[in-house]
């Protein structure tokens, strides 16, 4: 659990260096940029030899809007009924234990927090298609080859990290 844990500090790390997102100076920079931090998190932990998946479901924090108004996520059927009030995560098998991997976590209890657990936080909600709409939504990000892997951030964007910087002055 200590490298992945070390591999999400690192991606955090590194979506921070960007200044699109306000960086440090933000009390909460990277929430709302939920599929940039996966994304950044998935490339480290592939290169590190892991087999990650994008988990696309919510938390009861984003999905509050449809529990105010008296849906509960969890019974639902599929990410489409969620109206789009989706957060990304990941899912990583290590030595047979499945972690959750969210390096800006969204939910009430750890806002913003990097978290990295063995067991499923009670307010993320996986419902039946959400490893496939990570998987198929991933596979199309990265056929479209215009992410950053470094912070995340569509490359060449005026004010990304120092590695979109550098594509902007070769590009």
């Amino acid at each position: 659990m200590e490298k992945i844990q070390s591999i999400a500090q690192t991606a955090r790390e590194q979506r921070l260096e960007g200044t699109h997102h306000s960086g440090y100076n933000s009390t909460f920079p990277l929430i709302g940029y939920c599929f940039d931090n996966s994304y950044v998190c998935i490339n480290l932990l592939q290169n590190n030899g892991f087999d990650p998946k994008l988990i696309e479901g919510t938390t009861e924090r984003v999905a509050d809007e449809l529990i105010v108004e008296g849906v509960n996520p969890q019974n639902l059927d599929s990410v489409d009924e969620l109206g789009g009030l989706v957060h990304y995560w990941i899912e990583v098998v290590f030595q047979e234990i499945t972690y959750v991997v969210d390096i800006a976590s969204d939910s009430f209890e750890s806002l913003g927090e990097c978290l990295v657990t063995d067991s499923y936080p009670e307010d993320y909600i996986k419902l039946p298609d959400s490893e496939s709409n990570g998987d198929e939504l991933l596979s199309t990000i990265r056929s479209e080859e215009k992410r950053c892997e470094f912070c995340g951030d569509h490359k060449y964007t005026e004010y990304g990290c120092p590695k979109c910087q550098n594509l902007i002055s070769e590009g």
